[in-house]
């Protein structure tokens, strides 16, 4: 069977798992590895990364944040991919800075933005993947944007809705540092349940679909926990 190695940050797991939903649906007589998978007994991680590595027919390694680009297992996993002269495909996403987020080493290797559907078309093609149309349009799905609709902080009946420009500085300071912390700064240390755990309330549009997210107040939020 056909082994294709999905290299990734374990920090980002919930939106890359949603990468590896879209090749599986579409490559039934591949094997998609990736670390989200169980681990057999009688092997440790590396060993069975290692021996994932040398069975694979194939690596797609997924930039999804500021460090992956320079993370070493990635590295290390797409240098494995090069160094066994294999089937490769980097794919990175949304508002990656190659100059600033990538290391040398993977910025001299040809890179897939997810949004350029001729490469993702070729790249499935070199890992003889499914590289239909159809397909093609899951894996931009995965990557696809999200738009923040509407923010709500605090307790029921003392919620704080957000400002236009108070969701706009959310979405910017998520998408550029990737990750933010809850808390009353979001909302100029006003405190709209003095005392009390509050919880912030995310309405999110993406791909057309509509959905609610909710986070403890002092919860680190990574821009991958709102992908769905």
């Amino acid at each position: 069977m056909n082994v294709i190695f999905v290299s990734f940050d374990s920090q980002d797991r919930n939106w890359v798992s949603l990468l590896v939903q879209a090749l599986r649906s579409r490559n039934p007589s591949t094997d998609i590895f990736w670390t989200g998978d169980p681990l057999p007994s009688g092997l440790g991680w590396f060993q069975f990364i290692e021996r994932s590595i040398q069975e694979c027919a194939g690596i797609i390694s997924v930039l999804t944040n500021n460090s992956t680009g320079t993370n070493n297992w990635i590295n290390f996993e797409a240098g494995a991919a090069v160094g066994r002269n294999i089937g490769r495909m980097i794919i990175y996403g949304p508002d990656i800075t190659i100059a600033s987020d990538v290391s040398r080493p993977l910025q001299n290797i040809q890179l897939v933005c997810w949004s350029n559907r001729q490469a993702l078309t070729d790249g499935l093609a070199r890992l003889a993947l499914d590289s239909s149309p159809e397909a093609v349009e899951a894996i931009w799905q995965v990557f696809s944007p999200f738009r923040i609709e509407h923010i709500r902080y605090g307790i029921p009946g003392a919620e704080y809705a957000f400002s236009p420009q108070e969701r706009q500085a959310f979405f910017y300071e998520i998408q550029s540092r990737k990750q933010i912390i809850i808390g009353n700064h979001l909302i100029g240390n006003r405190d709209p349940g003095e005392g009390i755990h509050k919880t912030i309330h995310l309405e999110i549009i993406r791909n057309n679909r509509r959905y609610h997210l909710a986070f403890e107040e002092e919860a680190m939020v990574r821009c991958s926990d709102l992908y769905q």
